[in-house]
């Protein structure tokens, strides 16, 4: 969306730029982003142990690099 916006400023009309639309179907969007977040909270646990079996010097009590 940022770079569908940025590229409708030009040099003759700087301010005259649109937000770019962010989604053609927010409403089927949304419901996805809501079950990825729901399923991601529901796996949290695999999920960081899984990081910390792949990243060096992760320290999973911290969700950051040592």
């Amino acid at each position: 969306m940022v770079n569908r916006t940025l590229r409708t400023i030009t040099e003759e009309n700087p301010l005259g730029f649109t937000l770019a639309v962010l989604s053609v179907d927010w409403e089927g969007d949304r419901e996805f982003f809501r079950n990825l977040y729901v399923v991601t909270l529901k796996n949290d646990a695999d999920f960081e142990q899984l990081i910390a079996k792949k990243a060096e010097n992760w320290d999973v009590e911290r969700g950051s690099y040592g």
